[in-house]
């Protein structure tokens, strides 16, 4: 990323082993599991040149800093589905998911480059979701109408997103204020979803979809107030219709 008096370089390494399969306990029940470990690191460099908005340290025409770092973690999947009838089968599942950490720094003003570099940039700590998911998948009227209630609750630590956060007014911090990407604390969700599509002709069909989610912030200071950013709509659905026509 680079700017007429700013330049940031990131360089991420990224690697995953995964193993999955399914056993089938009788001709109607499923046990599926998986394993993903994954190694992610990143490493780090930024440049900033004096200018109106920034003062290196004294002597110095730009301030170069740099900072590496790794994780890695496990995640999983376990689900169970049972199969009623050919038509209507139901499932549970249990799931998580992780995000490498990352960075997010501004360099500090008349701070030589080797004084703010290495272990004192911190880096944001990895996001992770863990995700209960329990639903039915219903096949009816000779195939002609599908319809897929699905409920969730998730539980969301150390998430990653853009806020504002408040700085020492100065030459690089002129509106008190920046925008960065910083770990805004810990959140559930929870709701449910529901999608059917419906043939009434061999050529045309109905599709509607719907979501209803709420939203628990454990932490409304870390979060930087009651809302999440970006915002996770409570109510949303669509309506869509396709007819076929023969070339």
């Amino acid at each position: 990323f680079r700017l007429n008096d700013h330049f940031t370089e990131q360089v991420s390494n990224s690697y995953g082993a995964f193993l999955s399969g399914t056993w089938h306990v009788t001709d109607r029940l499923n046990l599926t599991g998986g394993l993903r470990f994954a190694y992610d690191k990143k490493d780090y460099q930024q440049t900033e040149n004096a200018s109106g908005n920034f003062v290196p340290a004294p002597g110095t025409t730009s301030t170069f800093v740099e900072s590496d770092d790794s994780w890695n973690e496990i995640d999983y999947r376990g689900t169970i589905d049972y199969h009623f009838t050919p038509d209507v089968m139901a499932y549970a599942t249990i799931s998580k998911a992780y995000k490498a950490g990352q960075y997010s720094f501004s360099i500090i003003d008349r701070v030589p480059g080797p004084d703010q570099s290495g272990d004192f940039i911190r880096t944001i700590p990895p996001e992770k979701v863990k995700n209960y998911e329990a639903g039915l998948r219903i096949t009816a009227l000779d195939g002609r109408l599908r319809f897929n209630p699905t409920g969730f609750f998730m539980q969301w630590t150390n998430r990653q997103a853009a806020t504002q956060v408040t700085c020492t007014t100065s030459p690089s911090c002129p509106l008190g204020f920046e925008i960065r990407v910083i770990n805004t604390g810990d959140v559930d969700l929870y709701g449910g979803e529901l999608d059917m599509q419906v043939a009434l002709t061999d050529d045309f069909y109905i599709d509607a979809s719907g979501a209803y989610i709420r939203y628990d912030l454990k932490d409304e200071a870390v979060n930087g107030g009651p809302n999440l950013y970006p915002d996770v709509p409570e109510i949303t659905f669509n309506v869509g219709a396709n007819y076929r026509l023969d070339a």
